[in-house]
């Protein structure tokens, strides 16, 4: 897969795991269930991101290989 494409993938997880994590904090389910389900979206929606922020790292040259 492309970059590019990947970081769409990534977007779009975020996007959607912040949904449910809305959704999930508004809900009508029993507070246990709606606790362990709002605790495993927010725990997707911070792998969402570092996966996101690692995407956009730039990689940088070993000090040999430097072009002038």
């Amino acid at each position: 897969m492309t970059k590019a494409r990947l970081r769409t993938l990534a977007k779009t997880g975020m996007t959607v795991s912040l949904a449910a994590l809305v959704v999930s904090a508004s809900g009508t389910a029993p507070r246990r269930k709606r606790m362990i389900t709002h605790t495993w979206q927010g725990l997707s929606l911070v792998g969402f991101s570092i996966w996101h922020y690692n995407l956009y790292l730039r990689n940088p040259q070993p000090q040999g290989k430097r072009k002038s």
